[in-house]
């Protein structure tokens, strides 16, 4: 099964200066990013992307900073892994780069046009403001206010923005198209304006996600500094199932607030599945008298492909969680047994699907598949079959008189190879199954 580790990590305004006067910082920011990696099972192989956000100084110095990033990994682990400078772009102060971080993957990086996207906001703005500041003037005559010639100062449009700024002072991300094994995936990561702008203006974290869905986003990372839910029509908020927020109390003590600044969403349309657990803390000792690391914990997720969900020698009870496409599914009806086989992605057609529903269930009463996870310990792995121990079709046929014939032939399909088992379901699309999916099917198929 292909997985891959997704991470993001504003590490408070970094610079190769502070790399070079602090070189604690170095190290536990690596530390940081292991600890990530650790809490998502990943091995010294598992494929990772992920996110240093807030990074300042010229593009030079930030190639600095991963060439020192990646010395201090090697140091850690004793493997290489990929560090490389982007810059965001922005005006004086908010002027950033993005370091990004991978092992294991091909990846081609190019910039992530949120300024695009802000523009037409600041454009449709100070049009607003331009009609606000005609119906105020229009309201003074038609109350016939005095207007003082000598008066220094008079509205002016700008006081009617929502925001003050151009489009240049915005900051943009970058997007990585990944490829890790025989899966691709499209991943957004930027730093969105502080939160006096981007809680208080919805329309500038509303540009960001549209810009994401225009470009068919999987994954929007980062720390786009916006309290609440919001999910949208496109994307998923994965934060709503942190217990945390994402950034440390102003206390002595270094504990996680419930501000959710930094996000994970997740496009809706997605053919993989991801988890994200609880963002990871990383505080340096208050003992070291360094000052603080980062007020921002490292926001995480696992993406892992959408597993195979046959279970006709499991249904009685041996089925895994892990391989449920849902916990609620009958799967006495044609397109619910399809919902519930997420792995295939060729439709499967009606006879297919009832046909495989029959022997899915002991009883012929409708049977959710929650029902099939918590089986009585005395329940036998496979009562569908007898002990004759069926290795070809003719033999699963015998061996299961109830299960009707649609979609299984009587060739002599040897049931113990993926290419049996695709033999054996003609009616499945050529390449309905993956190799993987046969070869689990096979197993399920043969006690």
């Amino acid at each position: 099964m292909n997985e891959l580790i997704v991470f993001s990590w504003n590490v408070l305004k970094k610079s190769l200066k502070h790399f070079r006067a602090t070189p604690d910082t170095v190290t536990r920011l690596i530390a940081g990013i292991l600890s990530a990696l650790e809490a998502n099972g990943a091995d010294i192989g598992t494929p990772f992307v992920g996110f240093l956000l807030e990074i300042t100084g010229s593009d030079r110095s930030v190639q600095g900073m991963c060439e020192i990033l990646k010395a201090e990994y090697r140091k850690q682990t004793g493997q290489d892994a990929d560090f490389e400078a982007h810059s965001s772009g922005g005006v004086g102060a908010t002027r950033e780069s993005i370091i990004t971080i991978s092992r294991g993957v091909r990846m081609v990086t190019e910039e992530f046009d949120a300024r695009g996207e802000l523009s037409k906001f600041v454009a449709s703005d100070k049009q607003n403001a331009e009609n606000s500041l005609t119906n105020h003037n229009n309201m003074i005559a038609n109350r016939g206010l005095r207007v003082r010639k000598k008066q220094r100062s008079k509205a002016k449009s700008a006081i009617f923005r929502a925001a003050r700024h151009e489009p240049d002072w915005y900051r943009n991300g970058v997007m990585v198209n990944v490829r890790y094994g025989n899966d691709s995936l499209r991943i957004a990561a930027i730093h969105a304006p502080g939160p006096n702008l981007s809680s208080k203006v919805a329309e500038v974290v509303d540009a960001i996600v549209a810009k994401a869905s225009d470009q068919n986003v999987d994954i929007l990372i980062g720390d786009l500094n916006r309290q609440g839910a919001f999910g949208t029509a496109f994307f998923d908020d994965l934060s709503g199932k942190w217990s945390s927020g994402t950034s440390f109390k102003k206390s002595a003590t270094p504990t996680l607030g419930k501000s959710r600044w930094d996000r994970i969403l997740v496009n809706k349309t997605r053919a993989f599945e991801i988890d994200s657990a609880d963002p990871i803390p990383v505080a340096r000792p208050a003992d070291l008298n360094l000052g603080m690391l980062t007020d921002h914990a490292i926001v995480h997720a696992r993406v892992y492909d959408k597993a195979v969900t046959i279970p006709v020698a499991r249904a009685a009870g041996t089925i895994p969680n892990s391989l449920l496409g849902s916990s609620d599914i009958v799967m006495t009806e044609s397109p619910l047994v399809q919902s519930a086989m997420p792995s295939l992605t060729s439709p499967l057609a009606a006879t297919d699907a009832s046909s495989l529903a029959s022997p899915l269930l002991s009883s012929s009463t409708p049977a959710p598949v929650s029902s099939l996870l918590s089986p009585p310990p005395s329940i036998e792995p496979n009562p569908l079959m007898t002990p004759s121990n069926p290795t070809t079709s003719e033999a699963l046929l015998s061996s299961m008189p109830n299960a009707p014939t649609g979609p299984l032939s009587a060739s002599g399909a040897d049931l113990t190879t993926a290419e049996g088992v695709q033999a054996a379901l003609p009616s499945v699309p050529k390449g309905g199954l993956t190799s993987m999916d046969a070869e689990e099917l096979a197993i399920m198929l043969v006690p």
